[in-house]
């Protein structure tokens, strides 16, 4: 009998048999949306409910109870026993692979590459051994590693200009929703209230961050370390689970309650808290440093925050929570429609996007670069003509056309034909190429600094905008 074959035989079982039949809760309802309640009648789970699985026992209770289910004779089952039990192993052995010496890492890295393609594993070169490390040290000790990044070399000029363009973007943001003929009178005084009450932290979300040397040596006190790597791997996930026994329910079904580190490249916004982090990580090179002139900076970290600012609505007409009311969740619906077909007209090596899944994405993408543009010209009115003399001596580009060329670094990136379905299928934006095209077709501004012809591919007589 082969492993092959009780894996085809779970399959078909679960095809047949999804989770809501197999375990039910007393009101036929899940706990949370997507967490079904396997005990019936008082012994229910709940909230407060502990549930242990560190313990190996655990596992063999597991393994017993799946070789109850789906074994119908002695041999069956001690054959079912065992692949469970190898899979387990097997899966325990890889969680510590990268911590084992040799070539193991490696082996078991070209192994996933080979098997699991796009969106698992790199096929590239592994990340150098110092990087690995900063990473290790990082997820373990969060806190310390974001305040020194956050505090490394960010200084008050960068923390003034950062300022100047969140708060100028903000401006021009709340003036577009202040004019628009798509909300009611009611929706925009309530969407100019939530937009006031917005919080935006710069470095690290220091909501989630314990930044006393009390509070961290607290937390850290029970975690003693030695010279072994593998042995420190299994007594910080010790630790770990210990600190995290009874975990916070909100913290994990609240698709919103998400942390980033100060060395992160990537900005969110959190409708949840109202909040928008902007990571130090933003802060740096390429797209702010010493000398860069503001148009780029603008073009780049700008057109980052913007992007993020915009999803503050893009799901205002399917929230419940929304300001919005029904004409004009009505009204923003229609406007994302035709976005929507905009985008599913694009092909990329052939495979349509999906306009509909991306929806949100792209309107965050083409009011952030509006909102950036604006900011761009707002910010740099009283400059030095020399600075634009200079820009066009050396680049042969207008400061307006250095602005797009800027913005598009952003989203430049290669494609491998073999993936590219499987990442249109189940990525939440659009394809990198149409981050630049779709959202500079529906601008007016790109086609007057580059002199696009009307009707052209770029200059499209139909432009679709939001705000």
């Amino acid at each position: 009998m082969t492993d092959a074959f009780f894996v085809s035989n779970l399959r078909q079982t679960w095809d047949t048999s999804n989770l809501a039949l197999l375990v039910e809760t007393p009101s036929n309802e899940s706990l949370y949306s997507g967490h079904s309640n396997p005990v019936r009648g008082e012994g229910a789970i709940t909230a407060n409910t502990l549930v242990e699985i560190s313990d190996p026992t655990f596992f063999q209770s597991l393994v017993l109870e799946m070789t109850k289910m789906y074994s119908t004779n002695e041999t069956l089952a001690k054959q079912t026993r065992q692949f469970f039990g190898n899979y387990f192993t097997v899966q325990l052995i890889l969680s510590y692979v990268h911590h084992l010496p040799g070539k193991l890492s490696e082996i078991h890295r070209l192994y996933r590459a080979s098997t699991e393609g796009y969106g698992s594993v790199t096929t590239g070169k592994p990340l150098p051994l110092w990087e690995q490390c900063v990473k290790w040290v990082a997820d373990i000790f969060p806190e310390p590693v974001d305040q020194l990044y956050a505090e490394d070399g960010y200084g008050k000029e960068e923390a003034s200009k950062v300022e100047q363009i969140e708060t100028t973007i903000r401006a021009i943001f709340m003036s577009l929703v202040n004019a628009s003929d798509m909300l009611t009178d009611a929706s925009r005084v309530a969407s100019l209230k939530e937009m006031a009450a917005l919080r935006v932290f710069i470095g690290h979300d220091n909501m989630d961050h314990v930044d006393d040397a009390v509070s961290l040596e607290s937390k850290y006190q029970s975690l003693n370390l030695t010279d072994s790597y593998l042995t420190n791997e299994i007594l910080v996930k010790r630790w770990k689970t210990w600190k995290n026994i009874i975990p916070d329910i909100a913290s994990w079904w609240r698709p919103e309650s998400k942390r980033a580190s100060s060395y992160s490249a990537s900005a969110y916004y959190s409708p949840w808290k109202n909040s928008l982090v902007i990571p130090a990580g933003l802060e740096r090179p390429p797209m702010m440093g010493p000398g860069y002139p503001d148009v780029w900076i603008i073009a780049t970290f700008g057109f980052v925050f913007s992007h993020e600012l915009a999803h503050e609505f893009t799901y205002a007409d399917t929230d419940e929570e929304s300001p919005w009311d029904v004409l004009s969740k009505s009204r923003f619906r229609e406007q994302t429609r035709l976005l929507q077909q905009q985008y599913s007209a694009y092909r990329l090596m052939g495979v349509a996007l999906n306009g509909v899944r991306t929806s949100s994405e792209d309107v965050a993408d083409n009011t952030g670069v509006k909102l950036a543009f604006q900011a761009y010209k707002e910010l740099t009115v009283n400059q030095s003509p020399t600075i634009e003399q200079l820009i066009y001596s050396h680049l042969n580009y207008t400061q307006d056309q250095l602005f797009f060329l800027a913005h598009a670094q952003l989203f430049c990136g290669v494609y491998k034909k073999e993936h590219v379905a499987e990442i249109i299928s189940v990525a939440s934006h659009s394809a990198s190429p149409f981050r630049i095209i779709g959202p500079l077709q529906n601008l007016p501004e790109f086609s007057e600094a580059f002199k696009c012809p009307t009707d052209s591919y770029m200059n499209p007589k139909t432009k679709n905008t939001i705000w």
